[in-house]
């Protein structure tokens, strides 16, 4: 596990990176298609189209990580670990699944959830303070999902681990076809040859 965390340092930062910038581009187009008064549907549309081209960079990161470590697993310098991909993933997703934890406890105890109205639940005090902000940050550094929850999952706050999921998968994913040394056009697209 140490080994994998501090060969994967630099892939954890480029997944970081990704969701930072991807979550500023769903920020900014769901704020505009909303504002510009378009329909749930467009909405959720250019959610998904975000999510998808956010989960392809991920992939295309996770993939090239996997096809340097074959090189080393092949001169018997590394072990193979399929499972590596994923761990990165849950690491640089920490913080997610942390705030995903702070919006569930925090809603689950509201008083009066599924009675009233969210937005006039007022107590217990912390409850409603843990679920606000941590739902606030939550949308805003996951923000390339914010149409598809707006549209879909406003109020269901699972969705916060489960919108985890497709990441810790694609993650998975790459690694494996990069190690075992399939989908090798990537190779022509992103690695460079030493001559």
């Amino acid at each position: 596990m140490k080994e994998i965390l501090k060969n994967g340092r630099a892939v954890i930062l480029k997944m970081l990176v990704t969701q930072l910038g991807f979550a500023m581009f769903g920020f900014f187009y769901a704020m505009a298609s909303v504002n510009l008064g378009f329909g749930d549907g467009a909405v959720a549309g250019i959610s998904v189209f975000t999510v998808l081209v956010y989960l392809f960079i991920l992939f295309l990161h996770v993939w090239e990580h996997g096809a340097k470590d074959r090189i080393k697993i092949d001169g018997g310098r590394m072990k193979r670990n399929v499972f590596t991909g994923m761990i990165l993933s849950l690491v640089a997703n920490s913080v997610n699944i942390i705030l995903a934890i702070f919006v569930n406890v925090g809603f689950y105890n509201l008083d009066g959830v599924g009675v009233i109205p969210l937005s006039e639940i007022v107590s217990p005090d912390w409850a409603v303070d843990m679920y606000r902000v941590s739902n606030m940050i939550a949308r805003l550094i996951q923000a390339m999902y914010l149409g598809f929850i707006r549209v879909f999952c406003n109020e269901w706050p699972p969705i916060f681990f489960i919108i985890v999921l497709p990441a810790v998968g694609i993650s998975f994913l790459g690694y494996y076809l990069g190690v075992s040394n399939r989908a090798v056009f990537f190779r022509k697209l992103f690695m460079q040859k030493n001559k």
